[in-house]
């Protein structure tokens, strides 16, 4: 903790693989309030993260910023199919944070059709 403040302090910036294991988890949630502040706090530019980890953690805002009601399910299903296109290969730090947010939309149980575009992306991140 320590390490957060003094590089804040002095005006820097903390790196993702300091900071991620202490919000990981907050991914996982089914608080939709929740993902969205640590999403954005991965994104701000308090935090240095690879090339690779900021191209996925601005999909998955991309896609948890996507009303959760009847007119905003198509397009939160299109940037869901869309946030596993970006994780490239080796990049562990990257698909933990995608799927650790995807889990999480599993948990607010959206409707049905959501769900069969969630297990293909999962599936895809697996292999």
């Amino acid at each position: 903790m320590l390490t957060f403040f003094s590089s804040i302090a002095d005006g820097g910036v903390i790196p993702l693989d300091t900071i991620y294991p202490s919000l990981r988890t907050s991914l996982l949630s089914h608080s939709h309030a929740l993902r969205l502040c640590t999403l954005r706090l991965l994104t701000s530019k308090l935090i240095n993260s690879p090339p690779a980890c900021q191209e996925v953690l601005k999909r998955c805002v991309q896609g948890e910023e996507v009303s959760i009601d009847v007119q905003g399910v198509r397009e939160r299903i299109l940037r869901i199919g869309r946030a596993g296109q970006v994780v490239r290969d080796g990049d562990d730090l990257g698909a933990d944070i995608l799927a650790r947010w995807l889990v999480g939309e599993f948990l607010i149980r959206l409707i049905i059709p959501v769900f069969d575009d969630l297990h293909l992306e999962i599936s895809a991140i697996e292999s």
